[in-house]
């Protein structure tokens, strides 16, 4: 019980701290949108692509390995810092030195000089990697609330600042730069813990035996979640690039505050029930229903209004944006659900079975992504990438239910309900919208008043596990107050 009151009260202030933070990105986005051309993106873009793949080795799969293990010694956190540190910094001095070779392969000189500017965030970001962990397997995540107000905050304030004094693609990177040593700042405040000028090989095996199939599954997903971005600026340029970048962020917001928040919270306090199966199980099965009930909707919603969300967040400047945005809405509502799929392996100690699966995956998904492009450019690519996205999440569900002790077809009930009455109700409306002209005020009463009471009500008629839980919490509110 009292396990699942820190879990629920992580969750809460997580997705506290996730909804704040949709705010404020979408407060900055708006201004930055309107202060900074969408090229300038693109090249900003191009730079985290650049750098990208090394940034996976600078965590190295050491946070997870923290949070997974049971009575941490300190000479064992000690290790896992200073390992972490020098591998931070060597990351750093090689993307320092490869800039030359990135502007190259880019054919795009300006990107030398922002990526060894980048660089320096490797470093940086190193020391915040033991604090971060330390704060997650407490699951205090309220925490995170506080630290991630202020860095946002602050370092959003920054970017607008200078992209209003004309510093362009440069208030992107400070953005990072700042946002990365507040963050590292604050989170050690927050932890008793503090390094030891000490160091132990021996310490340090067991978190790298862990460590390295996750390693090796993120290096791969690093490739799968990243191609399209690579492939769509090397061969339609950077102001492509800017346009897909902008909309496929703008629709992951929704669904990495709300998916990301809770596997956050969730793969520590799986850790801690890992031998006890049946409870593992009945947590992810809820978790899936409880996040098809938010997310389904939510990117029908983000689909129907896809025009109006990007012309009024970004301008008419990005109109490109539009039907690249609105075909990644199915590809988000895919993700929201295959996100916690890693928090499984992991905490069941199972991530060499994650690597193998991964290297017969992200290559099925990479190769959907390639020919997508090729057949029929950025939309072909969207279908590509959400077609094999289906295909991954059906194979790790399969595995992850054998895990677990649990028959295949218990996944899919765990959030069928969800879909059928999401894909009911948007077909219906798309018809209707189809035969009349409906004004904007018409269209966004009819979806968010009739829509949201004829789903809320089906779903309550056929038991759906997330309105009930939201229910259930209503109900505590109101008899505690």
């Amino acid at each position: 019980m009292e396990l699942r009151k820190k879990t629920e009260s992580g969750i809460k202030w997580s997705i506290i701290d996730q909804l704040f933070r949709i705010v404020i990105t979408l407060v900055i986005s708006f201004f930055l949108a309107r202060l900074i051309m969408p090229s300038e993106f693109g090249l900003f873009a191009l730079v985290t692509i650049a750098i990208g793949f090394l940034n996976i080795f600078k965590d190295f799969g050491f946070g997870a390995a923290l949070i997974q293990k049971q009575n941490l010694e300190k000479s064992e956190i000690d290790s896992i810092f200073w390992l972490n540190n020098g591998i931070g910094f060597l990351l750093g001095t090689i993307i320092f030195f490869s800039a030359p070779l990135i502007g190259a392969f880019y054919e795009e000189p300006k990107l030398i000089l922002l990526t060894q500017a980048m660089s320096v965030i490797f470093f940086i970001g190193s020391f915040g990697l033991v604090p971060d962990a330390l704060i997650a397997k407490n699951i205090d995540f309220k925490s995170f609330f506080f630290r991630n107000i202020a860095n946002n905050v602050i370092s959003g304030a920054i970017a607008v600042f200078m992209a209003y004094k004309g510093y362009g693609v440069w208030a992107l990177v400070f953005q990072s730069l700042f946002s990365t040593i507040i963050g590292v700042f604050i989170s050690f405040k927050m932890v008793q813990w503090r390094p030891s000028f000490q160091f132990s090989k021996e310490s340090s095996v067991p978190f790298l035996k862990f460590s390295m199939p996750l390693l090796g599954e993120n290096s791969i997903n690093y490739w799968v979640r990243n191609i399209d971005n690579i492939l769509v600026g090397k061969i339609l340029g950077e102001q492509s690039l800017g346009y897909y970048s902008k909309a496929y962020s703008l629709m992951l917001l929704p669904v990495r505050q709300i998916s990301g928040s809770i596997t956050r919270v969730m793969f520590p306090s799986f850790s801690l029930i890992k031998n006890d199966k049946q409870k593992v199980w009945h947590n992810y099965s809820e978790l899936l229903s409880i996040t098809a009930f938010i997310t389904f909707p939510l990117m029908a919603v983000l689909y129907i209004f896809g025009g109006e969300i990007i012309l009024f967040m970004y301008g008419k400047d990005w109109v490109e944006s539009i039907s690249i945005f609105k075909g990644l809405c199915f590809l988000g509502a895919i993700q929201s659900l295959g996100v916690y799929c890693g928090s499984i392996f992991s905490s069941q100690g199972r991530t060499y079975l994650q690597f193998k699966l991964g290297l017969f995956l992200k290559p099925l998904m990479i190769s959907g992504i390639v020919f997508g492009l090729y057949w029929n450019g950025i939309d072909g690519l969207i279908i590509g990438y959400t077609l094999t996205s289906c295909i991954a999440f059906g194979i790790e569900s399969f595995f992850i239910t054998k895990i677990l002790d649990q028959k295949p077809i218990e996944m899919l009930k765990s959030f069928y309900k969800e879909f059928l009455i999401t894909s009911v109700l948007m077909i219906g409306f798309l018809i209707v919208e189809k035969y009349f002209a409906l004004h904007i005020i018409l269209k966004m009463l009819t979806i968010l008043l009739i829509g949201g009471s004829l789903y809320f009500f089906l779903s309550m008629k056929l038991k759906v596990r997330g309105v009930l839980f939201v229910k259930q919490k209503y109900d505590g509110f109101k008899k505690n107050n």
